[in-house]
C-alpha cells in the first residue's frame, strides 16, 4: 500500500466545444467533492428469504445520481468560469476532465451540466461561486 498523497494541485478540466474532447483548465477551484460512484438498490425481500436467516434482500440496479460540487475564486474576466454559468442558464451538457495529482494521475471523464452556479461577495473575503456539476452518464477513469 503506498503512502497518502496531497491533493493540492488537482485540476478540473471543461470541455472547450461540446464533443470537441478538448479541454480548457477551470483556475482558481477550492476543495472538490461529490462524485460518488455507487449503485441504488431496490429492496427485493420476500416471504421465501425472511424465514432463510431473516435478512433483508437488496437488487443493484442503476448508478447513483453523482455530482461534483466546489467553491470557486470567481474572475469574472476568466471565460471558464463565465462559460460554466452560462451553460448553467442554458442547460447545455458539457465534458470535463478531473485530474489527481497522485502517483498514478488518474483521470476521470464525464459529461456534465451547470446545476448550481452561487455566486457570493463576503464584505472581507473574495468573491466566490459554489458550484455543482451534474454528471450525466459514465464516470470514465483512465
Amino acid at each position: 500500500m503506498g503512502a497518502p498523497t496531497s491533493a493540492l494541485g488537482i485540476t478540473l478540466g471543461r470541455e472547450i466545444t461540446p464533443g470537441s474532447g478538448t479541454y480548457n483548465p477551470v483556475g482558481q477551484i477550492g476543495d472538490v467533492g461529490g462524485m460518488d460512484q455507487g449503485t441504488d438498490r431496490v429492496e427485493i425481500t420476500n416471504h421465501d428469504a425472511a424465514t432463510a436467516g431473516r435478512r433483508r434482500i437488496f437488487l443493484a440496479t442503476v448508478g447513483k445520481e453523482a455530482n461534483l460540487s466546489f467553491p470557486l475564486f470567481y474572475d469574472s474576466s476568466d471565460a471558464e468560469h463565465l462559460g460554466m454559468q452560462q451553460d448553467g442558464r442554458t442547460g447545455t451538457l458539457r465534458g470535463y476532465e478531473l485530474t489527481f495529482t497522485d502517483g498514478g494521475a488518474q483521470i476521470l471523464t464525464f459529461d456534465a451540466h451547470t446545476t448550481g452556479f452561487e455566486q457570493t461577495a463576503a464584505v472581507e473575503g473574495a468573491n466566490q461561486a459554489n458550484v455543482t456539476l451534474g454528471i450525466s452518464g459514465d464516470i470514465v477513469p483512465t
